[in-house]
């Protein structure tokens, strides 16, 4: 798909994003910088989501590990015909979204409200996959402030060390944490050099 395109459903997306904040509120900063990274994902053809596909086990998944961008997540959701309308602005009774994003809901892997489980929980069906000798890749998307969380660098220890190359983190580094930014809480330097390694 054409980088145009790309630009155009991320605009699209930002805009069911800022509406659907308007009117029934969520992380408005997390959601909107992860948009790009999402829209990249789903229809470059790394993560195929769809009505079909999202309940089958053999294909290529992504976990949103910070679980914080729910409205991006919920919007993609929406705009791939997996979730309706009546249910991202929350007037289905049957499915509720909250501001974290909840397994229950289709197309969502796992529930990502207590944040740095998502590269674990990945890392797991990783090894898994490699194991039975099947080709699907686990994505992961992480935030910059989640990466001080020691569960992430256990889960990237643990890919080391089981050589899950079948694995691909991708961190949204907006340098902000829930209510501020993050050198203000913690000190993530050297990022890059640390995932290197």
């Amino acid at each position: 798909m054409k980088i145009v395109k790309l630009q155009k459903i991320a605009k699209d997306l930002r805009k069911i994003i800022l509406d659907v904040y308007l009117k029934r509120g969520g992380h408005l900063s997390t959601s909107l910088s992860c948009i790009d990274i999402l829209v990249a994902l789903h229809f470059a053809n790394f993560i195929k989501l769809n009505r079909k596909t999202y309940l089958k086990k053999n294909r290529n998944l992504l976990v949103v590990s910070k679980g914080h961008s729910d409205l991006s997540y919920y919007s993609l959701l929406y705009y791939l015909d997996i979730i309706d309308k009546r249910t991202l602005y929350n007037k289905n009774n049957k499915i509720v979204l909250g501001g974290h994003l909840d397994h229950k809901v289709p197309g969502v892997e796992l529930t990502t409200g207590s944040l740095g489980h998502g590269l674990g929980f990945a890392a797991g069906i990783s090894l898994a996959e490699k194991i039975n000798k099947k080709n699907y890749k686990q994505f992961v998307l992480l935030g910059d402030a989640e990466c001080s969380e020691g569960s992430i660098w256990e889960a990237a220890l643990f890919a080391k060390h089981n050589q899950l190359n079948n694995l691909v983190a991708i961190i949204d580094k907006n340098s902000i944490g829930a209510s501020d930014y993050i050198d203000n809480f913690t000190s993530l330097t050297s990022l890059k050099e640390k995932w290197i390694s």
